[in-house]
């Protein structure tokens, strides 16, 4: 052996690679934070940062050196891939990933082509800081290596033992000093302090990002790990008082949705369609780039149907799919994990069952495969008696992913033209999905100068609106020919808003606010044929309503006539602002709209068009958060609750 390579490392050298190790922790962190946090919002306090690498090196010290070092690379190899990982969730999400979506995993490969555009190799650029720890790990566990010199060497026991205390001892009075610190949050809430510990700190209990951008990234991730882990064992029994609580709330809203309108009874014994369009936006409505209409069909639509300008996002982690929970159940989906994985219960109240019981049949519509998302589960368990997934449609139909808009929307029209009873169809639409590039040539023709080193997938993303827009105008010719039109109710919507376009510059003529919460508002409008006269007059008095999804069940009930059921959080889109509830932005407890002002610490209050808002004032957080709460306890809870109609 060369006598240069048999010398004994230096007796630092382990501490300085410790040392190395919680730099790099930390810069991960402060990296990652730099990048989501607005410059106007506060970083996490660094006590909280240095938690995570102390508490590696901590527990790596009660094992010997080998052990230790191996220990200590896989943290910094997983740190790394948590910090990666996050960043291309966010850009696309908004948000932290969670171990809840693990469940979710097996879908990446489907849409791979939106990953590759999230994960670049500059992205992945923090991999090659694990380097030199690895490293130390080969060469200091080599037989021929010795960390210490050997007068050390015969106290290793000891000086490890040592080495544990001290970094022990540093831990609990960094974990101390943090968890005695007082963090800023407004809550709005009379008498409460601004300034609190963390264990009254409110967003993080409610935002899973708000938790990581508080309290420290990793620090999030291992107690979410925790959490998640925890509950797949067990969830403590309801308190009666809580009970008794979500009864209450639920009769409260359930009478509030009986309130009668004009429009009442408008759609009775009525088909209905519900057709969820991808990733559609709100300010694509009238939108022109160069002249050019993105959605001329929506844009006309629109001038002869009940239509919202205000119906925001309300999906989370499981976007689509918690958009087809907040239609199918009346609820907000948990912000916690995507609501249709693992196992959905056929205990809530939901809209199919509802219909079934006025002799409604149901079917659901999508171009995929009925794994993606569970919904071979999750739509029995809604009460929709029948699906059409990928393998319904004509092979040659394909387009991107499954098969295309136009081929599904062709086979609705004659499915229910085929149909004795008033049906139920919930269609998903799927050709613009993110990346948006599945769509033909033809849509991208008027977006080709939109270069995208500054617009990212903005030209892609406007081309698949104007596709999705086309197959909805061939699919109301295909019913207009199958003559199921006029007896059809149809609910044209968003799922959820655009994601990982990779950029923040607006197309030309817009601005900045599209990427802001005062704009992550989805189409929304309800046509009924025949009707345009009494609704053209009617329609002023709704279409500054504020709401989500979940108040669609409770809307279209309404407008066939039905009484409202129990068991739902929505609220009837006809019933004005002053009797609804705050909505709260999914993920961010701050950021909410109440009686026709948007509030959020990132800007000021936004006052909707022609709402008068008289006396309105900021609310206390637990107000804000009250049906996104008692949505959550009941999907917790749903069979210890007396659950049943009322």
């Amino acid at each position: 052996m060369n006598k240069k390579l048999s010398r004994n490392l230096p007796w630092w050298s382990e501490a300085a690679v410790l040392a190395y190790f919680t730099c790099f922790v930390v810069y991960l962190e402060v990296s990652f934070f730099i990048q989501v946090i607005p410059s106007t919002e506060p970083m996490p306090y660094f006590r909280w940062l240095f938690l995570w690498p102390l508490g590696v090196i901590s527990a790596s010290l009660l094992f010997p050196f080998k052990f230790r070092w191996v220990t200590i690379t896989a943290f910094a190899l997983l740190s790394a891939l948590i910090t990666i990982g996050d960043y291309a969730y966010w850009s696309f999400f908004g948000t932290v990933s969670s171990l809840s979506m693990l469940s979710s995993v097996s879908q990446l490969g489907d849409v791979k082509h939106s990953l590759f555009n999230l994960i670049t190799f500059s992205s992945l650029t923090p991999l090659l800081f694990v380097i030199p720890i690895a490293a130390f790990t080969i060469i200091g566990s080599t037989s021929k290596f010795r960390i210490h010199p050997k007068f050390v060497e015969r106290l290793r026991l000891n000086m490890r033992a040592i080495w544990l205390v001290a970094f022990l001892a540093f831990f609990t009075l960094t974990a101390y000093s943090a968890n005695n610190t007082p963090i800023y949050e407004n809550t709005h809430h009379i008498g409460r302090e601004k300034w609190v510990l963390p264990e009254h700190h409110w967003g993080s209990k409610f935002s899973n990002f708000s938790y990581a951008t508080t309290f420290g990234l990793f620090n999030y991730h291992l107690v979410n790990a925790i959490e998640v882990t925890t509950d797949a064992w067990r969830k403590p029994e309801l308190a009666t008082n809580i009970k008794n609580q979500i009864e209450e709330h639920l009769e409260e809203k359930q009478k509030l949705n009986s309130t009668h309108t004009e429009l009442y009874g408008i759609a009775k014994n009525r088909n209905i369609v519900f057709v969820q369009l991808e990733s559609l936006q709100n300010f694509l409505i009238d939108y022109e780039y160069n002249g050019h209409e993105v959605t001329p069909f929506l844009n006309t639509l629109r001038t002869k149907s009940l239509y919202w300008d205000y119906i925001f996002d309300v999906t989370h982690l499981g976007r689509t799919s918690d958009a087809e929970f907040a239609i199918m159940t009346g609820l907000l989906p948990d912000t916690r994990k995507p609501a249709q994985l693992g196992i959905v219960s056929s205990s809530f109240t939901t809209l199919p069952k509802t219909l079934a019981e006025i002799g409604y049949s149901s079917y659901s519509y999508h171009g995929y495969k009925k794994q993606f998302w569970n919904r071979a589960v999750a739509h029995p368990a809604y009460g929709i008696e029948k699906m059409y997934f990928k393998e319904s449609y004509p092979t040659s139909s394909k387009l991107g992913l499954g098969a295309s808009d136009n081929a599904v929307y062709s086979f609705v029209a004659e499915n229910i033209a085929n149909k004795n009873q008033p049906s139920f169809n919930f269609i998903i639409s799927l050709s613009s999905h993110h990346p948006y590039i599945y769509i033909p040539s033809e849509f991208r023709q008027p977006y080709t100068d939109l270069n995208k080193n500054e617009f990212g997938l903005t030209a892609d993303y406007l081309a698949s609106a104007s596709y999705a827009d086309d197959a909805l105008k061939n699919f109301f010719e295909k019913m207009k020919q199958e003559q199921q039109l006029n007896n059809t109710v149809f609910v044209i919507y968003g799922d959820h808003d655009r994601g990982g376009l990779g950029t923040r510059n607006p197309p030309p003529g817009l601005d900045q606010k599209i990427f802001s919460a005062e704009q992550d508002k989805v189409i929304f409008m309800i046509y009924i044929p025949g009707e345009e006269a009494l609704i053209q007059s009617a329609a002023s008095n709704y279409r500054n309503t504020h709401g989500g999804l979940h108040d669609l069940p409770p809307t279209i009930l309404h407008l066939l006539g039905t009484p409202p059921v129990y068991g739902m959080i929505g609220t009837n889109l006809l019933i004005g602002n002053d009797q609804r509830a705050a909505l709260s932005w999914p993920g961010d407890a701050y950021t909410y709209i109440h009686n026709g002002q948007i509030i959020s610490p990132s800007f000021e209050k936004i006052t909707i068009e022609d709402i008068d808002t008289t006396e309105n004032k900021e609310l206390p957080i637990q107000d804000v958060l009250l049906d996104q709460l008692i949505s959550r306890k009941i999907i917790d809870h749903i069979n210890e609750l007396p659950y049943e109609k009322k």
